[in-house]
């Protein structure tokens, strides 16, 4: 198993906190992920979830964008724009986090 943990605390107050692991079975070659990618202001009921794309602490549960109001966004659902959770990785979460700094909208809210 390999586990990637981060915590990155912005001046602002924004928090993004980073969960990835990944998991081999020993008799094969078969990886399993499970993931948590979380960004908010903890302390701001307006702003306290902004994103979180996780599978619930599940190996090979299906992945999914949790919105601020707690709905369930899955690949496919036509609200995400094309987007795709199931392939998310810290470089988009990154590229999402600048998108908000920059104040333009996220692949999953853009006409």
């Amino acid at each position: 198993m390999t586990d990637f943990r981060a915590e990155v605390r912005f001046e602002s107050g924004h928090l993004l906190d980073i969960l990835d692991n990944f998991l081999i079975e020993p008799s094969r070659n078969n990886w399993h992920r499970n993931f948590a990618y979380y960004f908010g202001v903890p302390n701001d009921p307006q702003r306290e979830r902004i994103f979180l794309f996780d599978c619930h602490g599940q190996f090979g549960a299906e992945p999914h964008l949790d919105l601020d109001d707690g709905e369930r966004l899955f690949a496919g659902d036509p609200r995400l724009n094309g987007f795709s959770p199931r392939d998310i990785e810290i470089r988009d979460v990154l590229a999402f986090v600048d998108l908000y700094f920059d104040q333009k909208p996220f692949p999953w809210v853009a006409a």
